[in-house]
């Protein structure tokens, strides 16, 4: 019961649930405040304050999806949490360019 209310809030679904709107417009405003330090040369002592507070938030909300995953996706058990499995390759396909790996490798 309770899961099933944080996954209709932290969902917008319906537009007439006025908590899940705010919940909504809340992560939209953090998201616009945590770019403000982008457009000041100096650091300030707030603006680390700010940042590890809106990441703190962002955790909660990315725990709050992981928990309610089940239900977002209409499957029960442990499948909903775990990454999905990528594909395998076709025989002569080239994967390795475009994965995580060779990004670090290249800019690394």
């Amino acid at each position: 019961m309770m899961r099933q209310r944080i996954h209709d809030i932290v969902e917008l679904k319906e537009v007439n649930s006025l908590t899940s709107q705010q919940y909504n417009q809340l992560m939209l405003i953090l998201v616009v405040i945590s770019m403000l330090p982008l457009a000041f040369k100096e650091d300030y002592e707030i603006f680390a304050i700010t940042d590890v507070v809106i990441a703190v938030v962002f955790i909660v909300d990315y725990l709050l999806n992981r928990m309610t995953a089940d239900i977002r996706f209409g499957q029960r058990g442990i499948m909903p949490f775990r990454p999905p499995i990528p594909p395998k390759p076709k025989q002569g396909e080239v994967t390795f360019p475009v994965t995580a790996a060779a990004i670090l490798f290249v800019y690394g």
